[in-house]
């Protein structure tokens, strides 16, 4: 093995690193009471409910998984980001808008964080030339959710059975409301 490859290596993140796992969950938005099991459950599997600055400040990981809002966008800017520890993980599933780009950018321009993400804002998909990709401590992925062939074809049966339920009258199992639809990202 060359000398590259072993520092490659080393400079992985390992299961090593993160041996010991706590859960911590954040529920500061307004409409935490709609995740009711979440909170019922979070002590029962081993998780401790946390403000959002409290998870930053004491994360090695820190996975976002939420509905971008009026009340999310931006909602790690540069002083959030400054809680994270140093050589922290970020890992953005949810929406680009959640984080700001400047503050993500100088973070990871100075060494300090490491980011994965999927989504980005303001756009999507990057360009060719855009400087995430050129950063050593960012990896990006294409956002696919659901993207495997098993999920369309149970998307695709699920909508037809919709539509069965409908003409038969019955009410519809997965219904959206223009409330829901209108705080849905």
């Amino acid at each position: 093995m060359s000398d590259a490859a072993e520092t490659d290596e080393a400079d992985r993140p390992s299961a090593h690193r993160f041996a010991t796992a706590h859960v911590l969950v954040c529920e500061d938005d307004a409409r935490a009471h709609l995740f009711g099991v979440l909170r019922e459950s979070a002590a029962e599997h081993g998780a401790r409910r946390v403000t959002l600055d409290e998870l930053l400040g004491s994360s090695s990981v820190v996975v976002l998984a939420a509905a971008l809002t009026p009340e999310t966008r931006g909602m790690l800017d540069a002083r959030r980001l400054a809680l994270m520890e140093d050589g922290a993980y970020l890992v953005n599933v949810a929406r680009g808008g959640i984080i700001e780009m400047d503050a993500l950018l100088a973070e990871l321009r100075s060494g300090r964080l490491t980011a994965a993400l999927d989504v980005t804002d303001p756009l999507e998909p990057l360009p060719a030339d855009h400087e995430l990709r050129g950063l050593p401590n960012v990896y990006l992925t294409p956002h696919v959710a659901a993207g495997g062939v098993e999920v369309r074809a149970a998307m695709g049966a699920e909508a037809v059975e919709e539509v069965v339920r409908f003409f038969r009258g019955e009410p519809p199992r997965n219904r959206v409301t223009r409330e829901m639809l209108a705080r849905m990202t």
